[in-house]
C-alpha cells in the first residue's frame, strides 16, 4: 500500500511547492509582474529560499513516512550488512573524483576549492567508518559505538534520501510538460481523490485483518496490493475514456466563424 501513498503523496507534493509541471499559479518564465520580477537581491532570494525550504520540508516527510527515516535501506535484513559500509566508500569516491578533476580546472582558486572539498570528503569518510571499523579493532567500544553509528550514519542516510527527493522534484520539472489548470484538477479529483480513498480503506482492511485475524507480512501483501492494482487501472480506463470522448468529432465544440 505503501506506493500508492507515496505516489499521491508525491504529486501533491510537487502541486503544493508550486514546482513544474504543476506550477500554474506562478508561471515563472511567463511573469510580467510580481516579487518574482519586480524585486531583486537579498529580498528576491528569501521568495525563492522559502520556495527551496518547503521542498526540503516536503522531503524530510516523504523521507520518514515512505522512505525509512534515517534507517539504512533494508535496515533489519542480516546478509545486507554490507551496506554499512557505503556511506564511507561513497565519500572516498566523491573525494577520489575531486582530486582527479582538480588539475583540469581553469583557474587556481577553482583547483584548490576541488582540493578543500576532497579534504573534507576524505574526513567524513573517516568519521563515517569509525562506528563500523572501531568495534572490530577493540571489542570493548560495541557500545559506544552503536550509539555513534545511530547519529552518523542516520544522518548521512535521511540527507541522502531527501537530496534523491528532491532530485526527482527536478527530473520531473526538466522532463514533463506545464499542466493546464484543468488538466490539474482533473488528476485531483478523478484519479487521486478517488485513488486516495480506495487506499485508505484498504489500510483499514489491513490493520484488522492483522490485528483480528493475525495475518501479517506476505498475507497482507497478497491480500491488499491486488485491490490496489485494480483501482488504479479503473482509474486509468477512465481517464483514457473521458480523454477518447472528447476527442470525438460529434463531441467537438462548433467553432464561431466571427471570432477574430
Amino acid at each position: 500500500l505503501a506506493p500508492v501513498a507515496f505516489f499521491t503523496y508525491l504529486v501533491a507534493s510537487i502541486a503544493e511547492t508550486n514546482r513544474a509541471p504543476f506550477d500554474l499559479p506562478e508561471a515563472e518564465s511567463e511573469l510580467v509582474a510580481g516579487y518574482m520580477t519586480e524585486f531583486s537581491g537579498f529580498r528576491w532570494s528569501l521568495y525563492f529560499l522559502a520556495e527551496y525550504t518547503n521542498m526540503i520540508v516536503v522531503a524530510s516527510v516523504a523521507t520518514t513516512l515512505f522512505l525509512g527515516g534515517w534507517l539504512r535501506p533494508f535496515a533489519s535484513v542480516r546478509w545486507l550488512d554490507f551496506l554499512d559500509f557505503v556511506p564511507p566508500l561513497l565519500m572516498i569516491a566523491v573525494g577520489a573524483y575531486c582530486v582527479l578533476r582538480a588539475p583540469k580546472q581553469p583557474s587556481r582558486v577553482q583547483q584548490w576549492f576541488m582540493l578543500a572539498v576532497a579534504g573534507l570528503c576524505i574526513a567524513l569518510a573517516l568519521v563515517l567508518a569509525m562506528p563500523v571499523i572501531a568495534p572490530v579493532i577493540k571489542p570493548s567500544l560495541r557500545e559506544a559505538a552503536k550509539l555513534f553509528f545511530a547519529g552518523i550514519h542516520g544522518g548521512f542516510w535521511f540527507l541522502l534520501k531527501v537530496s534523491a527527493y528532491i532530485y526527482l522534484f527536478m527530473w520531473l520539472r526538466f522532463t514533463l510538460p506545464r499542466y493546464r489548470f484543468d488538466q490539474l484538477m482533473r488528476l485531483g479529483w478523478h484519479f487521486l481523490i478517488p485513488l486516495s480513498i480506495i487506499n485508505v480503506l484498504l489500510v483499514g482492511v489491513a490493520m484488522i485483518a492483522g490485528t483480528y485475524f493475525h495475518l501479517h507480512g506476505w498475507w497482507l501483501l497478497l491480500a491488499t496490493t491486488p485491490a490496489a492494482l485494480i483501482a488504479l487501472v479503473a482509474a486509468l480506463l477512465i481517464l483514457a475514456a473521458e480523454k477518447q470522448s472528447e476527442t470525438r468529432p460529434d463531441r467537438a465544440v462548433p467553432s464561431d466563424f466571427y471570432a477574430g
